[in-house]
């Protein structure tokens, strides 16, 4: 099934080759302010700007913004806003098998969180393999009830505070309440 996505945003220095199959050989060029929804999976972004160089089956996108829209209602219950700086994703194909995408480093943050994370995605038997690392330097917990991805996590975590006892009221404040 075929997704209709839109996009928009100034375009400079483009250069794509395809193949007599339509396959992506190289595609070069910047991206400023740019506006991506309707793709299906994922969040409608607003705001981005990328320098992408890929070329022979692997290359670079370095992208970021002031104030990133991401825009996910099945996942976050409202849309989040957010300054990218020095994200910049490798990404390796061989052929439609083989494939990683590897977010060396990327900052994000906003009056309620600063964090950086590095995630790398690469093809596997099945579903692919997915590695997460993330370092909160700065977050203000009482805040983080609009970002909970409700939509992957387990019923236990949200009702969380439901159950914690009442001789426990440190981790409450200090779950729910803290920074």
């Amino acid at each position: 099934m075929l997704c209709r996505s839109e996009r928009r945003g100034d375009v400079t220095d483009f250069d794509l080759v395809m193949d007599a199959k339509w396959q992506l050989i190289k595609a070069a060029g910047q991206l400023e302010n740019g506006h991506f929804w309707g793709w299906g999976k994922g969040p409608a972004i607003e705001g981005i700007n990328a320098q992408i160089a890929i070329d022979a089956g692997d290359g670079n996108i370095s992208f970021g913004g002031q104030s990133i829209k991401l825009d996910w209602p099945s996942v976050f219950r409202r849309p989040l806003f957010v300054e990218m700086t020095d994200c910049r994703l490798e990404v390796l194909w061989a052929n439609k098998s083989d494939w990683q995408f590897d977010l060396n480093y990327c900052r994000i943050e906003n009056d309620d969180i600063s964090a950086t994370a590095r995630v790398r995605m690469a093809s596997s038997e099945g579903k692919p393999v997915i590695d997460v690392n993330a370092a909160l330097e700065r977050g203000d917990i009482s805040r983080f009830g609009d970002y909970w991805p409700e939509n992957i996590m387990s019923n236990k975590v949200p009702a969380l505070a439901a159950h914690i006892p009442a001789q426990r009221p440190g981790f409450e404040r200090a779950f729910f309440h803290g920074r």
